[in-house]
């Protein structure tokens, strides 16, 4: 299924690497809803950075998968194509002397910069991390200094949150989090669709916070696929403390943790079908199992 997939972008994969003059009506609509926003059933004109950065995410996912079952071959494949696509959006999208991607080439979005391109871009590894870092703190940092940088929307949240924490930017994380204060405090069931309330309250990313609040800040992972390997990485966002319960088809994971200086005591409880499983701890990280029923 995954060879289909990949197979049917071929047919817009250019020399370089890159998806080009692809039909995005809907799949394009999350990301430039505020940026190159195509409003026909027509073909999009040249190259997109966000569609792009999607899809050198799925080619790594892909490799990744394809190791899992063995399939070494098809893994080096994708690994090859995510490297030629990745060095093309080096080359092509980034603009140097702003440390940004921009939103495209060869259409409207080439004039734009966007929170959403920069950060699946980040995301996906486009850079080494430290270079993905900066150019994190270059979107989302002071906003007199991204005045003309289009910022996420909350339909984005999921990917966004991703990306700022997945770089270690817990503080830029958690402002963007504390973002979305005024529509859980309206009651949403799920965040909204955009930061005004004149808009879609339940839409596919709605439970991004939820998400990133079990993911990274209460800090339980599958390391591997199916939590065949369970990994735990508390991000603390400036807090002491945390206690949560986690709802898994697994069952019920209980956490606790608090800072104690540059480290954390971590009290995790397992329900039976996840005990007994490896364990991926993160350097600074306290561990002590509790068993549960």
């Amino acid at each position: 299924t995954l060879k289909k997939i990949l197979s049917y972008w071929e047919n817009w994969r250019n020399a370089d690497g890159l998806l080009e003059d692809l039909h995005t009506v809907w799949v394009d609509w999350g990301i430039h809803m505020y940026s190159y926003a195509p409003v026909d059933n027509q073909r999009c004109a040249g190259i997109l950075t966000a569609i792009n950065a999607y899809y050198l995410g799925a080619l790594r996912m892909i490799a990744e998968l394809a190791a899992e079952t063995s399939d070494r071959e098809y893994a080096g494949k994708c690994s090859g194509w995510a490297e030629q696509t990745a060095g093309a959006m080096r080359d092509l999208l980034f603009d140097q002397q702003r440390n940004l991607f921009r939103d495209g080439q060869n259409n409207s979005a080439e004039g734009n910069y966007s929170q959403q391109a920069n950060a699946v871009a980040a995301l996906y590894g486009v850079f080494p991390p430290a270079k993905c870092r900066e150019i994190l703190q270059r979107a989302f940092g002071p906003a007199e200094d991204r005045q003309d940088i289009i910022q996420a929307s909350p339909h984005f949240a999921l990917l966004t949150g991703e990306a700022l924490f997945e770089s270690g930017l817990d503080s830029l994380a958690w402002e963007w989090l504390r973002r979305h204060e005024t529509m859980l405090s309206a009651n949403a069931d799920t965040i909204w669709e955009a930061w005004s309330p004149q808009v879609c309250h339940c839409q596919g990313p709605g439970a991004a916070i939820a998400y990133h609040l079990g993911r990274y800040h209460a800090g339980v992972y599958p390391a591997r696929p199916g939590f065949a390997t369970i990994g735990i990485h508390p991000h603390s966002c400036g807090q002491q403390r945390l206690k949560a319960v986690l709802n898994t088809h697994y069952g019920l994971i209980g956490i606790e943790w608090q800072r104690r200086g540059n480290a954390c005591d971590y009290l995790l409880s397992l329900p039976p079908a996840l005990q007994n499983r490896p364990l991926a701890v993160a350097p600074g990280v306290n561990l002590q199992l509790r068993q549960s029923n």
